[in-house]
Formats: C-alpha cells, structure tokens, sequence
C-alpha cells in the first residue's frame, strides 16, 4: 500500500475509528486498541501503523500528564524520570521491531489485542485507587524507571 494514496474510503473509516480511539482514550486510555487494528485494517504497512499509532498516543498522553499535574495527581519528578525512561525503551522497542519480521509483528499486534481489551474491559476500576503515598521516594523512582523501559520496549516491540 502506498501511504500517500489513501483512498477517500480508507481516509473516512480511518477517521471513525480514530474519533471512536480518541474519544476512549480522553474516557479511560485504551484507544490504541481501536486505532492500531483501523490502521492495519485499511492495508497500512505494521511499522508504519505502529508508528502512526504511538504518534497519536503521545498526544493523549501528554494532555493526560497536563491534566493529572495540574490536579496534583502526579509527581513530576517521577514523571519526569518516567518519560526519559520511556523515551530510552521506546528506542530500544523500535530497534528490536524492526528486526522481527513484519508479518510476524502484524500477527503478535492482531493477537494481544483481544487478550489487552478483555483485560481493559474486565479492571473497571484500574487506576482508581491511587497507592502512589504509600510507596517510600525511593521506590517510586525504580517503578517509575521500569515502568518506563518495560512498557515502551514491549508496546513498541509489538507486545502491546
């Protein structure tokens, strides 16, 4: 498929499941469970519709960030170490991604996506309880560190 001749068809089913992964993720998160499968639905190449997906999950999860520190609901230092630690995972994702073979990651992406979405559906209350206080600085720090690498180097590896 080449990118740039997205069918006036593709580009409207694109933007239904966009404004539907958008509204989801402004809800709860969760939207990339809608929007990598639309990408990949339309024939777009798996690198590139993982890509375009993080692109747009940067987005959510930086006015996410915004609203959580506005509202004191979030350490920035934490954060802060956070967000490096993931930028650091999400290199490290991207270069094992493209190493595997591109059908085998469209294969890993359209199979963890049902088992994430049950578990979306099933943790209602995921996030709700914050245990954050509890935790001793130094703690929070090394959660923050993993939490960072893992997460970004599975979600990007296709894992995620």
């Amino acid at each position: 498929m080449n990118i740039t001749a997205l069918s006036p068809g593709n580009i409207v089913i694109l933007a239904f499941f966009i404004f539907i992964a958008s509204f989801i993720d402004a809800i709860g998160g969760g939207g990339g469970l809608i929007s990598l499968p639309a990408f990949l639905l339309i024939g777009m190449p798996t690198y590139i519709a993982i890509g375009c997906n993080k692109f747009q999950a940067v987005f959510g999860t930086s006015f996410a960030a915004i609203r959580f520190f506005r509202h004191k609901a979030m350490d920035f230092k934490e954060a802060i170490i956070a967000g490096f630690f993931g930028f650091v995972g999400a290199t490290c994702g991207s270069s094992v991604a493209l190493i595997v073979d591109e059908n085998f990651l469209r294969k890993i992406k359209l199979n963890i996506i049902p088992f994430a979405a049950v578990v979306m559906i099933t943790k209602k209350n995921y996030g709700e309880i914050n245990n954050s206080k509890k935790m001793s600085r130094k703690r929070a720090l090394i959660r923050a560190i993993i939490i960072g690498l893992v997460l970004a180097v599975a979600s990007i590896a296709g894992l995620f």
